[in-house]
């Protein structure tokens, strides 16, 4: 399995690491910190900026043009068809609905620990852990944007016949917390790491995700426009993770085979820490 050498780099010195059982542990421990600190860097750029801009003006777009069709729409359905298929359709929805939150995330996740058990490899241990942060930071975010704005779901508006957009934020109530999709988003940070660096595994988990949101629109459980911000934010913080991995992997892998040529204590320029612009001059 490629990138297993992505980690000769951090090796402690003889007699500094840990010993034994500990060894593991230390490993995520350092592998956690790294994925931090790296998504850090990676999501506090001006093309975050101009994601979430964007996202923000799709959204709105969706809010006020298409939530309210859609919502007419699956109303009409549900009630012309009520032991049809708008009964099989329901039925559906529930199954993503208790199958589609964490567990299809914990899966992604344990799968990789199983798979990198089976390896050995450092480059599926590095991929769980960006699964395991970008679920978690993302899981973070939409909950409390599901606090702060409070907008009504779809089948609060419909009981109340409010208007689509309606929002009583800050609540705790669940009937407002439609804003944003949390199964969507927290299945978009699980995949998305998987998306860019292992495209043939991730497209598959990639479909799940959009199969998991349109089960919270059938379901009458968020708008479309919901859908689209959990979307949005989870393939935000996962497609980082896992474009951050991929670069990493490919530059161990040039180096390994630059060590291979030259030897093994050679460094390439490319591997170097570049220079301060001040110490460039004399």
């Amino acid at each position: 399995m490629h990138g297993q050498n992505a980690e000769s780099s951090e090796t402690p010195a003889a007699g500094t690491g840990p010993k034994g059982s500990s060894k593991a542990w230390w490993r995520f421990r350092r592998d956690v910190r790294g994925e931090w600190r790296g998504l850090k860097r990676s999501l506090l750029t001006w093309r975050t900026g101009l994601w979430l801009l964007a996202g923000v003006l799709a959204y709105g777009l969706m809010a006020r043009f298409l939530d309210g069709r859609s919502l007419e729409g699956m109303s009409a359905f549900y009630r012309a068809n009520p032991n049809g298929e708008a009964k099989e359709l329901a039925a559906v929805c529930q199954w993503f609905n208790q199958a589609g939150d964490f567990v299809y995330t914990v899966l992604i996740f344990l799968g990789l620990l199983c798979a990198h058990s089976l390896w050995k490899s450092a480059y599926l241990r590095r991929l769980a852990v960006g699964v395991l942060i970008s679920s978690l930071l993302v899981g973070a975010a939409a909950r409390v944007g599901k606090v702060l704005l409070g907008r009504a779901r779809p089948r609060t508006v419909i009981h109340y016949k409010c208007e689509p957009w309606y929002c009583k934020g800050p609540t705790l109530n669940p009937d407002y917390h439609s804003f944003p999709s949390g199964h969507t988003s927290f299945a978009a940070a699980g995949s998305g790491p998987l998306l860019m660096a292992e495209p043939l595994v991730g497209l598959p988990l990639t479909l799940g995700t959009l199969f998991i949101g349109g089960s919270r629109i059938g379901g009458m459980y968020h708008h479309p426009s919901d859908v689209l911000a959990g979307l949005w934010l989870g393939s935000l913080v996962g497609c980082a993770s896992g474009l951050r991995l991929r670069r990493l992997s490919r530059r161990a892998k040039r180096l390994a085979a630059y060590r291979r040529g030259r030897g093994v204590g050679a460094v390439p320029s490319f591997a170097l820490p570049k220079p301060e612009l001040g110490k460039l001059v004399p």
